[in-house]
């Protein structure tokens, strides 16, 4: 992660699309490595939906990682109400990987 976080810092212009959600399976949340990556570099997560239902592809919104992982999740569960998969009997709904116990 932390290379990656470099490469952002030093590269003027670019994207990296990070597909957190999208298995074949359905799952209890998110994957959140995009997140701190995005947090720790100082840059905006643009959401994008694949959305089957409506037959639309693109961003749907912008969200600047704040380090409160739980309200950031909240708002991209917001950017993507009605979106819907291919097989929408495995969406992962968007909640952020449980913190390790310590």
């Amino acid at each position: 992660m932390d290379a990656v976080v470099e490469i952002i810092r030093r590269e003027p212009e670019i994207v990296l699309l990070v597909a957190p959600e999208g298995t074949r399976a359905q799952g209890d949340y998110w994957k959140t490595g995009f997140y701190y990556m995005a947090l720790e570099a100082g840059v905006p997560l643009a959401v994008m939906a694949l959305d089957w239902g409506r037959k639309q592809v693109g961003i749907v919104g912008y969200v600047t990682p704040t380090g409160d992982i739980d309200a950031d999740f909240a708002e991209i569960r917001r950017l993507l109400e009605g979106v819907r998969g291919k097989h929408p009997r495995f969406e992962t709904p968007a909640f952020p990987r449980p913190a390790d116990p310590a």
